[in-house]
């Protein structure tokens, strides 16, 4: 009885932990920041940095940015993000660095 409320315990903590911690803490591939993608916006000739278009991606869907990365599609690039939405799901989303334009 003790085992399963400790375990119901450390797990909500868990959850509580990760639901809180910022997106883009964490060494990962930008170095704990949205800013890596920067690099980007100026090979397209201006364009959306990777955290003007996670704003957008916040603003449009109303979720949380879990993760984004610039990844290339097919012969285009884009940056993906996962996101959880308020109905508790995980979307991916891609937006075009060049126009800013969320594409699902």
């Amino acid at each position: 009885m003790i085992a399963k409320q400790w375990a119901r315990i450390v797990g909500m903590a868990a959850l509580g932990l990760v639901l809180t911690t910022p997106a883009y803490a964490g060494g990962g591939r930008h170095g704990g920041s949205l800013q890596g993608g920067g690099r980007w916006a100026s090979d397209v000739g201006g364009g959306y940095s990777l955290d003007d278009a996670a704003a957008n991606v916040r603003r449009q869907s109303g979720g949380r940015v879990l993760s984004a990365n610039p990844v290339q599609r097919g012969d285009r690039r884009a940056y993906r993000f996962k996101v959880l939405t308020p109905q508790g799901r995980v979307r991916t989303l891609f937006v075009n660095p060049a126009s800013g334009r969320v594409e699902h």
